[in-house]
């Protein structure tokens, strides 16, 4: 029969095996989480510059629109009331 001292030591051995596999699978999922969070933020970047660039073509599409619509109301106003107005 093993004495007190060694059945501690197998114990306290068996503990750090333990341990051991505990850290390897949580630095191993850790990794997994790591890389899902790297590539969920990318999208998200990724998801924010395409908002931004619609943004964009959006607002300038309103000042095009904008621009000829004031351009054709000039055009369609008669040129005597175009001169009134300038006096």
């Amino acid at each position: 029969m093993p004495s007190k001292a060694d059945a501690l030591l197998i114990d306290r051995e068996m503990l750090n095996s333990e341990l051991y596999l505990i850290q390897y699978f949580l630095s191993h999922f850790n990794s997994i989480i790591s890389k899902q969070n790297r590539s969920r933020h990318h999208h998200q970047h990724r998801q924010q510059h395409q908002q931004r660039q619609q943004q964009q073509q959006q607002q300038q599409q309103q000042h095009q629109q904008r621009q000829q619509q004031q351009h054709r109301q000039l055009h369609q106003q008669p040129l005597v009331s175009i001169m009134l107005d300038d006096l």
